[in-house]
């Protein structure tokens, strides 16, 4: 009897619960990375049409956002990797949502990728507001609250960069967050060609 049973109050129910098993399959991916038991399948894939792909999906949220959203592939060609489609789709994407909701408007999110012998560089940057050097040095650590100009106020678990992280490890890469040119924050991505070989 104290919440009225309103279509309103319960789609913010069903939202709440929704929130809670988002935070529930991050807290397990976590766990999992921490065992050393992450699942990835790897597979040959096209780099260069896996991050046009990711992007696409981006762009439309962008704009209602009133962001810009763009993407520069050096080379323009395709780049056959070995790595796991789904969890590399999860990771740029965990970035992407991450610039998204915490870059103010107008401004624009801008992803890149080139080769680079045998490692692909692919990185994430927006604009204002951006973050301290403190904060740069821990982001990726889980539930870690950044200050309030990026700070969890927006939504989200508080484990996305985390997992970002044990997933670049998973495929023998690493990540990385420094302050951007563009006054926000620049992430960036280095992954092996081959991201199932032996470390």
């Amino acid at each position: 009897g104290i919440i009225a049973l309103t279509p309103q109050a319960m789609l913010s129910l069903r939202e709440e619960v929704l929130q809670l098993n988002a935070l529930v399959d991050d807290l397990h991916l976590l766990a999992m990375s921490d065992l050393k038991a992450l699942p990835c399948y790897f597979e040959e894939v096209d780099a260069a049409s896996l991050l046009e792909g990711i992007v696409q999906r981006f762009t439309l949220r962008a704009t209602q956002l009133g962001l810009t959203l763009t993407l520069d592939l050096e080379p323009e060609i395709p780049m056959i990797v070995r790595w796991d489609a789904k969890r590399i789709e999860q990771l740029v994407g965990n970035l992407l949502d991450n610039s998204l909701r915490y870059t103010d408007a107008p401004g624009k999110v801008v992803v890149e990728m080139q080769g680079v012998d045998a490692q692909v560089l692919i990185s994430v940057e927006d604009t204002t507001p951006g973050l301290s050097p403190h904060d740069l040095t821990r982001i990726f650590e889980p539930l870690y609250r950044a200050d309030p100009s990026r700070g969890r106020e927006a939504g989200g678990s508080g484990l996305g960069l985390a997992i970002c992280q044990q997933i670049a490890k998973a495929h023998q890469g690493i990540i990385r967050a420094e302050a951007s040119e563009l006054g926000g924050v620049k992430f960036i991505l280095e992954l092996p060609m081959n991201g199932d070989a032996a470390a």
